[in-house]
């Protein structure tokens, strides 16, 4: 096994190996970082760990039926006001359902 078996130091870095890449000229020698990187880069990285949950957040309170009632008016008029702007026929609706309406039958499909 070429080190020396298993060390700290990369394998380039032993003594050993280096004296024989540096003869071939075959030693990666890193410079230092540009100025503007290391100004750039935090001291010290600090990585989200891995397999931890992170603590649940503080959803929005619920909204009040009166609240969602001015919600739904307020897009419902925004809609129609982009229709008229745009030129198109506001869209049909049903007639919503009343408690105690009986559900009208489905056309038969033809054979």
């Amino acid at each position: 096994m070429v080190g020396g078996g298993c060390s700290a130091q990369p394998l380039s870095e032993n003594p050993s190996v280096k004296g024989v890449t540096d003869k071939l000229n075959i030693t990666t020698n890193v410079p230092p970082p540009a100025d503007f990187v290391a100004k750039s880069r935090p001291q010290s990285l600090e990585y989200m760990p891995v397999g931890v949950v992170p603590p649940a957040r503080g959803g929005p309170a619920p909204r009040k039926p009166d609240q969602v009632k001015a919600l739904e008016a307020e897009m419902e008029g925004t809609r129609a006001r982009h229709d008229r702007l745009g030129g198109r026929k506001p869209p049909v609706t049903a007639a919503k359902a009343k408690p105690g309406d009986k559900p009208k039958p489905k056309p038969a499909a033809p054979l």
